[in-house]
């Protein structure tokens, strides 16, 4: 699962909210996690995490976080997938959102597609995950 984390980072004389998303198994652990990922960079305050329905995260060398809604008609039903998408540009985003879905044999379409607040998504790490 994962959860969207609004944070207030306080350094030296400003705090401002940062938005994380973060793979974690429930509220109490997603609090956690953010807590320790952002060790460090100031005093923490959480002003909220909400659970996310993600279906995909691309992943890329750039900064900017894109999120993609997107429809997959199967058997005669809709069903409606989220995608995050982090790329450059929005042109970027969609390309990499079309090559993801290039091979599929279903009928899609992009509802739509934006630039996300989302700074970082911080997902289980091999050695994170306890068996």
């Amino acid at each position: 699962m994962n959860y969207t984390c609004k944070v207030k980072i306080a350094d030296s004389e400003q705090a401002k909210t940062r938005v994380f998303v973060i793979d974690a198994m429930s509220y109490t652990e997603a609090e956690m996690r953010i807590t320790q990922e952002l060790e460090g960079e100031g005093e923490i305050v959480i002003d909220s995490i909400v659970r996310t329905k993600v279906s995909d995260i691309l992943h890329s060398e750039y900064h900017d976080w894109y999120k993609a809604k997107v429809e997959i008609e199967s058997d005669g039903k809709t069903f409606s997938s989220i995608v995050l998408i982090q790329a450059n540009t929005i042109e970027k985003s969609l390309e990499m959102l079309l090559e993801l879905y290039k091979d599929t044999t279903l009928f899609y379409s992009v509802v739509k597609l934006e630039k996300t607040s989302i700074e970082q998504v911080f997902e289980y790490e091999e050695e994170e995950v306890c068996v």
